[in-house]
C-alpha cells in the first residue's frame, strides 16, 4: 500500500479503499467513515483551513469528496475535537459532559466539549498552537514568528513522542 506524506497527500476516497482493502474489509460493509484532521476544519462547511498541517488540502471539502468517492456519510473534524470527543464518551474524562483537552505532540491545539458535543461555530478556537507567545521568536509552519508551537511542540526530530498522561477531570461522574 502506498504511504503519501502528510505535506503533500489529499483527501482520496482510493486511499481510503487501499485501507479498506488492507484491512480485509469490503466497501459495501462499511456504514460511514470519520476523518480526524490535524489542523483546524471549518464545521460548518466541512472545509480545511488555510495553515492545515496538510497545506494541499486547504480549503479543500473534505467531508463532500470523502462521502462522494466513499458512498457513505462522512463526518470530518480538527484531530484535537475528535480527542476531545472520546475522551469525554470513553477515555480519561467518561462521564463529564464539558472537557478541555489539550494536546502537545509536533503540533499545539485543543478541542472542547460543551453539553456532551463538540460545537461546529467554535472554528479556530482549538489552535492554541498559534498563538504567538515570542515575537521575535523562531517562524512557524503557520507563517507566524513565535507561536507556542514553536516553543512547546514535540521536534520533529524527536525519536518518539511522550505517551500522553491522563489527568484527573474533578468532574461529577
Amino acid at each position: 500500500m502506498r504511504q503519501p506524506g502528510p505535506w503533500s497527500a489529499r483527501p482520496s476516497p482510493d486511499l481510503a479503499h487501499e485501507v479498506l482493502a488492507a484491512q480485509g474489509a469490503a466497501k459495501n460493509t462499511v456504514l460511514a467513515a470519520a476523518a480526524s484532521l490535524p489542523g483546524p476544519v471549518d464545521g460548518r462547511q466541512h472545509r480545511v483551513g488555510s495553515f492545515s498541517i496538510l497545506r494541499s488540502w486547504a480549503g479543500i471539502a473534505a467531508r463532500h469528496r470523502l462521502a462522494e468517492g466513499l458512498g457513505v456519510p462522512v463526518v470530518i473534524d480538527n484531530d484535537g475535537n475528535v480527542e476531545a470527543l472520546a475522551e469525554a464518551r470513553s477515555g480519561a474524562a467518561a462521564g463529564c459532559h464539558d472537557v478541555l483537552h489539550v494536546k502537545v505532540s509536533a503540533g499545539v491545539g485543543a478541542g472542547l466539549v460543551l453539553g456532551g458535543r463538540v460545537d461546529p461555530a467554535a472554528g479556530m478556537a482549538g489552535e492554541l498552537g498559534h498563538v504567538t507567545v515570542d515575537p521575535v521568536g523562531r517562524i512557524c509552519r503557520c507563517g507566524g514568528r513565535g507561536c507556542v508551537e514553536t516553543v512547546a511542540g514535540i521536534p520533529r526530530s524527536s525519536p518518539r513522542s511522550p505517551r500522553p498522561t491522563p489527568v484527573s477531570t474533578g468532574c461529577p461522574r
